[in-house]
């Protein structure tokens, strides 16, 4: 499992909701010719937005509207939605019957919640590598162990739980059965995924039922949204989880290096983005390009973070944040400056 270390930069004030009135921080200078673009997450932090260097074509959608997602590449990998409750986690139960009770006391004892790094790496997320035995090439068995979903929404009662067992992987459609704890009720699920897409999402709580990304997986690099990961406190010498706002790269087409400190905007050029070294961390963006000033009750953007993004077609990009703010002062809205070069 890969960790990075973090700086913690008051980060449990990250949800708060009252904005007073500051001094504005001056603006960050971008370059001549260098592209621009405001991406709207919302003062709420509603939206998750998935962007293209190379069009500045953009999408988003809620990023609360779904729990879990199913992979369409040959990864078997399936993911859940850390970002939509602090609370919201996964763990394993193990082989046990899908039907055993469980009580409340039960559940509220157990500490191992897991949920996703946003690095994308498959040890690194809930559901592990695990889940499946390959029986031929296209067709994989599940492992039949029993997962519990807590949604982390105390208002649903026992309906905030969700059993969870994963029946098959046909090609790259998935078959799981749930049901809600201790409910008679269970849904046998068939999740056909689309491979023109990364993944295809489902929804328990909802009437959405099974969704796809806004945009394929070839018409976007990266995507603005709402994860949780452990961030270390020097304060209390441990590490805790938190709801972050960041970007991660599109998986499939898109490579991020973080170039801090080793050059400035200004002087990257072609030359230097082709001898960077890329790897395949999602979250090299990440969130800590923004930091937060009590002093100030705002954020400010940390000026010396520079990535290169190399995309689906080979072309290289450098980029940096210049805000977080949009012209009614309003968090939510990062600002971006980037440049393609030839």
């Amino acid at each position: 499992m890969n960790t990075k270390l973090f700086i913690l930069t008051i980060l449990t004030l990250s949800l708060s909701s009252c904005l007073k009135e500051e001094k504005k921080y001056p603006a960050i200078t971008v370059a001549q010719g260098t592209i621009t673009q405001e991406i709207g997450m919302g003062e709420n932090y509603e939206n998750q937005v998935y962007f293209d260097l190379e069009t500045g074509k953009m999408a988003s959608n809620d990023h609360k509207a779904w729990d879990i997602g199913f992979s369409s590449t040959d990864k078997n990998k399936i993911i859940i939605n850390g970002g939509k409750t602090q609370e919201l986690g996964l763990c394993n139960m193990g082989l046990v019957p899908f039907n055993k009770v469980y009580t409340a006391s039960e559940l509220n004892s157990i500490t191992d919640w897991r949920f996703d790094h946003p690095n994308g790496w498959i040890d690194s997320n809930a559901f592990g590598p695990n889940i499946f035995t390959k029986v031929t090439p296209q067709y994989f068995e599940g492992n039949e162990n029993l997962y519990i979903l807590k949604l982390g929404d105390k208002s649903l009662g026992e309906k905030q739980y969700i059993r969870i067992k994963i029946i098959n992987r046909n090609g790259i459609n998935y078959r799981i059965k749930w049901a809600y704890l201790n409910d008679t009720d269970t849904k046998d699920i068939f999740i056909p995924t689309n491979p023109e897409t990364n993944y295809t999402y489902y929804c328990f709580d909802c009437a959405k039922g099974i969704l796809n990304e806004p945009l394929q997986n070839n018409e976007w690099d990266l995507l603005f949204t709402t994860y949780k990961q452990y961030v270390f406190e020097p304060s209390f010498n441990r590490w805790a989880s938190y709801l972050l706002r960041g970007v991660i790269s599109n998986e499939k087409e898109t490579q991020v290096a973080k170039v801090q400190g080793l050059a400035d905007y200004d002087n990257i050029n072609l030359t230097f983005a082709k001898n960077t070294t890329f790897n395949d961390d999602l979250d090299n963006i990440g969130y800590d390009w923004k930091v937060f000033s009590l002093q100030a009750n705002r954020y400010t953007i940390v000026k010396d973070n520079v990535f290169i993004i190399k995309n689906r077609n080979g072309q290289y990009f450098k980029m940096k944040f210049v805000d977080f703010y949009n012209a009614l002062d309003q968090k939510g809205y990062p600002k971006i400056a980037y440049e393609l070069l030839k």
